[in-house]
């Protein structure tokens, strides 16, 4: 598939339908309380849009040191066009000017097609979670993690802390 370049942009609540829309082809969709408690949380959305389409989106929360990824979903038609990789890089982009130094994300074992997206850009897993979703008990969780470029000590420092994973 062709790259696309995708205008990204705050989501707003006359964006919701198409989020849900993209959300519900996912394994495990959120629901509209589920994305009601991450707003009310401080957490931000992202959409991204080809021409008038919403064709991906992305939730994540802002904290002192870090972005955190919570949800990060490109409809199934717009997968492998760079829709994702644009939106993280976005964030990237956005450490430094924001004095934050890394983002972190959270995935399920059984999703590599994450795991996978995420080393590809620039992300470690640093710890697995044993039992961390409610929903499903006996799945684990992969904490990854992206160090900016301005600190590479620590980073060779923390990829040495998790060399078993």
């Amino acid at each position: 598939m062709e790259p696309v370049k995708v205008r990204l942009r705050w989501m707003v609540n006359r964006d919701m339908p198409a989020v849900f829309a993209i959300e519900k082809t996912c394994n495990d969709p959120w629901s509209g309380e589920d994305f009601a408690n991450f707003i009310k949380g401080g957490y931000r959305g992202l959409v991204a849009e080809s021409g008038n389409q919403i064709v991906g989106y992305m939730v994540y929360g802002v904290f002192n040191d870090r972005f955190s990824i919570s949800n990060l979903v490109v409809h199934p038609r717009w997968v492998g066009r760079t829709v994702g990789r644009q939106m993280v890089e976005q964030l990237i982009r956005n450490l430094s000017s924001t004095g934050r130094r890394r983002i972190t994300a959270l995935s399920g074992e059984v999703d590599l097609h994450v795991h996978l997206f995420l080393r590809a850009m620039g992300f470690n897993a640093i710890q697995i979670l044993r039992g961390h979703f409610d929903h499903a008990p006996d799945e684990d969780a992969y904490l990854f993690e992206y160090l900016h470029a301005d600190f590479p000590l620590l980073r060779q420092h923390e990829s040495a802390r998790c060399e078993g994973i």
